[in-house]
């Protein structure tokens, strides 16, 4: 009779079969599924301790196949708390005090039945491999020589304890568990993103640390072409840069933000909105001049006084944006009874440095060509600026219309 177990339970391990998804040890889906360790000398000790008998022929599919969850493991066999990867000497319980622990508070949880049985036996003997991973259990398997005498006892496989505790343990508290972990999983997947790109900037930042512009515009271009076009924040860097390129040419930055990610035309008109647009010298332009020149060295405070004047064509036009109605001259301060000539030419001042490479608009003006006015005035007001800037005028190049 022992031959013919022996041979029996050989049939049987041959139609064994495993999945990748639940369990080999007590077949329920795990939620953190481990596969057997390829090293001969460890996957042997597990072997011994699952009490499998796995011949040389079935090895490779084993291997393959065969997964064991983390119930089957205490706390130390794992690198962390949050038992994601087992140690490496790690080696998982017997299947006895498995199925022994998890059979007992099984049982212990089970609701009490519609009509009241004078004894429940539980079956605690241990199953052979072929049963524990063989196809689904029906319900007659479950369940052995159950009658509906009530005085009967009844006759549980540990498998359908094992099934009938999945379907039980379903509370608020493990869909908590779930989504928590499922939260953990996406905030690692985030880090591993953040830490993956951060690692390609620092190389990157390495290549071109004598170019910090182009750096800045790298990584600019990575950051916003993840993001939806109205989704979008702009610095103060950027939006200056890009609009450089927009007073070079409008063409050409339309051209440009078809295939880079650039602000838009509304973006840079609401950026210089606060910039003080009226006729005369801008106080807030002296202003940031006085911060830049402080920063300066005595060579680069050296510069150039830029005078240059175009002919317009007279009309008016209303500012939405000053609220006035430009087209006037702005040279002489006119009364309300007296009429102001229209205006014929427009007269820029600008400073341009010499050894360094720097310009700045001071103001401007419109003129007549019928009203007369005092340009020296003009040209001593402007150099007055410059010098409550720390900044010393060489010489003055003038470029009047007619």
């Amino acid at each position: 009779t022992g031959d013919m177990d022996v041979n029996a339970e050989n049939v049987g391990y041959q139609k064994m079969k495993f999945s990748k998804r639940t369990c080999s040890v007590c077949e329920t889906p795990g939620s953190k599924l481990f596969r057997i360790p390829l090293n001969e000398n460890v996957h042997k000790k597990w072997f011994s301790v699952l009490k499998w008998d796995v011949p040389p022929e079935r090895l490779k599919y084993v291997l393959d196949n065969a997964r064991v969850c983390d119930r089957h493991f205490s706390e130390w066999c794992f690198t962390s708390t949050l038992r994601q990867k087992l140690l490496n000497f790690a080696c998982p319980f017997t299947i006895r005090e498995d199925i022994q622990s998890t059979s007992s508070d099984n049982f212990s949880a089970l609701p009490s039945v519609a009509f009241q049985c004078t004894s429940v036996e539980v079956c605690e003997v241990e199953p052979l491999c072929s049963e524990s991973m063989d196809a689904e259990p029906s319900g007659s398997e479950s369940i052995m020589d159950a009658e509906p005498s009530c005085s009967e006892s009844f006759m549980f496989s540990p498998t359908s304890s094992h099934n009938t505790s999945s379907h039980l343990q379903v509370t608020p508290k493990t869909k908590k568990i779930k989504n928590l972990r499922s939260s953990v999983s996406k905030l690692k997947k985030k880090l591993y993103e953040k830490r993956t790109s951060s690692r390609f900037l620092g190389q990157l930042q390495a290549k071109l640390a004598d170019k910090p512009q182009l750096y800045n515009f790298v990584t600019s271009q990575l950051r916003m072409q993840c993001k939806d076009s109205k989704g979008r924040r702009w610095s103060a860097k950027e939006k200056t840069f890009a609009l450089q390129i927009y007073l070079h040419s409008p063409s050409a930055y339309q051209l440009l933000r078809k295939y880079f990610a650039f602000p838009s035309k509304a973006t840079l008109h609401r950026y210089i909105y606060n910039i003080a647009k009226s006729p005369g010298f801008c106080k807030n332009l002296v202003k940031c001049l006085k911060s830049q020149t402080s920063r300066m060295s005595e060579s680069d405070r050296l510069c150039v006084l830029l005078v240059d004047e175009m002919s317009i064509k007279p009309g008016l036009k209303y500012a939405t944006d000053l609220d006035s109605v430009d087209g006037f001259s702005t040279v002489k301060k006119h009364d309300f009874k007296e009429d102001a000539p229209f205006a014929t030419q427009a007269l820029v001042f600008m400073a341009r440095g010499i050894v360094k490479n720097w310009k700045q608009i001071l103001g401007y003006h419109f003129t007549s060509s019928s009203e007369d006015y005092n340009f020296s005035e003009l040209i001593h007001e402007a150099i007055d600026i410059l010098h409550s800037c720390e900044i010393e005028v060489v010489s003055i190049v003038c470029d009047q219309g007619q």
